[in-house]
């Protein structure tokens, strides 16, 4: 779709993008985070305002399209969600009760990612987990995928991914990547990577920090995944990582084939690199949250 080039249409580097039925909402760079709509044909509508004042962003940190209240919601970090109509008016917003750094909307609630010791400690012994499931006054109800502690802090943009039907889960420093079942509050492991030799070791995480990590991440022929992953109505795409070959592979799977191809990594496939899609769902539990409401409210 051609995009209206104006004066206020122009666009930085761009972080994520949701198309709706009349609207394309780009979430940008600009300014150190900004969100840009224009209607499906390409025309642009409004740049939503940087500042303090009330409705204007100034440190954006994610953005998510209610469809069933019609309504655009932004992360102004480091504890706000702004409301906006569709075109962009802003309505009002929620101070939130706990850190986190992405979101996404669920038919009766919320679901937050946070990052591995993001200042949660308020949340007792939920404060490991990194996945927050909420309702729609963000009282906690389900909290899972505990953080694993690493020196080595690497980690992508984005670790939510909401595909308009099922609502995906990436880790940093974790081949799986998971979907939320609203349903029955699970999550399911879908997509596993499997490097064989080629897998960074865990070890390096562990152990290694800074400099010493950088060294060992460039020094040597491995592969890792950090959370970087994109859907679309038909195909996948997962972002791999190899600082020995210089290079950000890409894996593109076709959705109605399952076939695989991308860059570098056609000839590596073959050989030692391949994704495992599981015919039958690994499901893990989430665990039920006994905090009482005035520990999760502010």
């Amino acid at each position: 779709i051609p995009l209206e080039t104006t004066d206020q249409s122009l666009i930085s580097n761009i972080y994520k993008i949701i198309v709706t039925d009349k609207y394309v909402y780009l979430c940008d760079n600009f300014k150190g985070g900004g969100l840009i709509i224009f209607t499906v044909e390409g025309e642009f509508v409004k740049r939503i305002p940087h500042g303090g004042g009330p409705g204007e962003i100034y440190q954006l940190g994610d953005v998510a399209f209610d469809k069933n209240n019609n309504r655009l919601v932004i992360y102004q970090q480091p504890s706000f969600l702004y409301y906006y109509t569709a075109e962009g008016d802003f309505l009002g917003q929620k101070k939130l009760p706990f850190g986190f750094y992405n979101f996404a909307i669920l038919p009766d609630g919320y679901l937050f990612k946070t990052l591995d010791g993001q200042g949660n400690a308020h949340l007792g012994r939920q404060k490991e987990n990194t996945l927050l499931v909420t309702d729609s006054v963000f009282r906690l109800k389900y909290a899972g995928l505990p953080s694993e502690h690493y020196q080595a802090n690497y980690g992508g943009y984005n670790y939510v991914y909401d595909n308009g039907t099922d609502v995906l889960i990436t880790c940093n420093n974790n081949d799986t990547v998971y979907r939320y079942n609203n349903l029955y509050h699970k999550l399911e492991s879908v997509y596993v990577m499997d490097y064989h030799d080629y897998k960074i070791p865990l070890d390096y995480w562990k152990n290694y920090s800074g400099r010493d990590f950088n060294e060992k991440r460039l020094q040597n022929n491995y592969y890792y995944f950090i959370g970087e992953y994109l859907e679309t109505t038909t195909h996948q795409a997962f972002f791999l990582r190899n600082d020995y070959l210089r290079l950000q592979n890409i894996v593109y799977r076709d959705k109605r084939t399952g076939s695989l191809m991308g860059g570098r990594l056609i000839t590596i496939i073959g050989k030692c690199l391949l994704l495992h899609f599981l015919k039958r769902y690994i499901k893990i539990v989430l665990y039920r949250c006994t905090i009482p409401t005035k520990a999760i409210l502010c």
